[in-house]
Order: C-alpha cells, then structure tokens, then sequence
C-alpha cells in the first residue's frame, strides 16, 4: 500500500544520524524531492510492477532528477526497485526496464524537438 503523507524520521547507524523521508508518489511530493536534491544521499523508488502506464510517470521524475543541476554536481544513488514480483500480473525486470528506457528517450527526443522549433 502506498504511503497516503509524507513521513520523515531519523536513524542513527555506526554513530551517524540520517534522516529518512518517505515520500508519497503525487507531483507536490516529487517536486520537494527535486527541490532538496543536493541533500539527498540516496533515493530509494519503489515501482509497482504491474502497471505499465505508471513508467511514464517513473520515466518522468527520473528524467527531471537526472537532468537536475543540483544532482549532477551532488549526484545521489539511486536504487530503483520494482514489487509485486509474486503477482502473476508482473511484467518482468526486462520489459519494465526496457519500457522507462524508451518513456526517457521519448521525454529527450520530445525536448529536443521543441528546442529545435524555437
């Protein structure tokens, strides 16, 4: 189930204290991500497996963190996770992967067309 707020805590481990934010998957949410990128270490982004129409949105946030100024000079991990690997409405690794490959390249050919019209 997805998380319905946004939740932050703070761990500490070997004596270092992290804070741990779990973000909600609405555009408000993904534009606080973007906006705090250079202190984010590591982002975690878990993607329901089975719906096929939500990798455009997956595509899309991971386009705008990685074309992110701020991201580029502090790059972040980023771990990408896919669940419902036990639904028999899973798509597989390949297929996902291969359909947020081809939603980013559709996002930069987009771009660049429109630079190009300009």
């Amino acid at each position: 189930m997805p998380s319905i707020s946004n939740n932050h805590s703070q761990f500490k481990l070997q004596n270092k204290k992290y804070d741990l934010c779990d973000y909600c998957g609405d555009d408000l949410s993904k534009d606080d991500i973007i906006q705090k990128i250079e202190e984010v270490h590591t982002i975690i982004h878990v993607v329901d497996g089975t719906d096929l129409t939500k990798l455009v949105q997956v595509a899309q946030f991971l386009y705008r963190v990685l074309v992110n100024i701020s991201y580029q000079k502090h790059p972040a991990n980023y771990i990408l996770f896919f669940n419902k690997k036990d639904s028999d409405k899973y798509q597989g690794d390949a297929k996902l992967i291969k359909k947020i490959e081809d939603e980013i390249e559709n996002i930069k050919s987009a771009r660049k067309n429109s630079a190009l019209e300009r």
